[in-house]
């Protein structure tokens, strides 16, 4: 589905995802052509994504697939904190500097 229902009202125990950026760099963004197609695409490996993040890996076919739109909120909290650890460094580096 190109949409997910996300209203805050259908959830609970909601949790921000613990360090994100350490999850993130566990993952291979790659290139491949698949098999069947010859198509040449990129993506990730859902073998990849099962130990950092089962529950964006459907395992209820004969291959394994990824629920993609799900990796968005992963990757919002790796920039996020990514961010933080810019603004630290900058005002680390500025501090230096006077």
């Amino acid at each position: 589905a190109l949409t997910d229902s996300s209203d805050e009202r259908l959830k609970e125990n909601i949790k921000l995802i613990p360090d994100a950026v350490s999850k993130v760099q566990s993952l291979r963004g790659v290139t491949y052509t698949r098999k069947d197609t010859g198509e040449k695409s990129t993506g990730l490996i859902a073998q990849d994504v099962a130990p950092v993040l089962p529950e964006l890996v459907d395992d209820s076919g004969e291959f394994l697939a990824l629920r993609y739109a799900r990796t968005v909120g992963l990757l919002v909290e790796a920039i996020k904190e990514q961010s933080a650890q810019i603004q630290a460094l900058t005002k680390r580096v500025e501090e230096l500097e006077d």
